[in-house]
């Protein structure tokens, strides 16, 4: 799955979607061994429709991880 670019979902496979809820489950299991993992890197939110509580809760997560 290695891609600079996520852009839709028909980009994963199979493989790659059970990759990535594999590491969900971990970060909800230990969430602290997570915490500030991607420091100092930059995550562009893009959202086409408006919706506050979608926005909040993406840049909430986004800064669990330590990214601005």
């Amino acid at each position: 799955m290695r891609q600079d670019h996520l852009v839709t979902a028909t980009q994963l496979s199979r493989d790659d979607i059970e990759a990535v809820l594999d590491r969900a489950r971990a970060v909800a299991a230990d969430p602290a061994a997570y915490a500030d993992r991607h420091a100092g890197r930059v995550l562009a939110l893009c959202f086409f429709e408006p919706s506050t509580r979608t926005r909040m809760s993406f840049d909430s997560a986004a800064k669990r991880l330590g990214m601005n």
